[in-house]
């Protein structure tokens, strides 16, 4: 092997270490949420629960609900029962979104969380 291709290739494996330690080193966040319930009651008491799980560092999330009985619909339904949330490092928890005002004639909705 000439001294030109080892150059390279000692200057590949470096970049690619590298690459990983600056891949490990920044922060990753990782949410897992779990347990997705409704809640019917009375018109004021109805709500999403489900179960989080926060894998990453200590982070403020984003969450809204898409219903609809098909994906299409979901897809395409507007945000509802928008929100907030912060979790610690490692927390897992249950969060409960308030939905007073959504009609919960369908059967199937998506909780995303950002």
């Amino acid at each position: 092997m000439s001294d030109k291709s080892q150059s390279v290739l000692g200057l590949i494996f470096i970049s690619v270490v590298f690459f990983f330690l600056i891949w490990n080193f920044f922060p990753k966040n990782s949410i897992e949420i779990s347990n997705e319930k409704i809640h019917y009651g009375i018109i004021s008491d109805r709500k999403i629960s489900f179960t989080a799980k926060n894998s990453g560092p200590k982070n403020t999330y984003k969450y809204y609900v898409k219903i609809g009985d098909e994906f299409w619909n979901r897809f395409f339904s507007p945000n509802y029962c928008e929100g907030t949330f912060s979790m610690n490092k490692d927390e897992e928890r249950i969060v409960e979104i308030e939905c007073r005002d959504l009609n919960f004639t369908f059967t199937k909705y998506s909780v995303v969380i950002k």
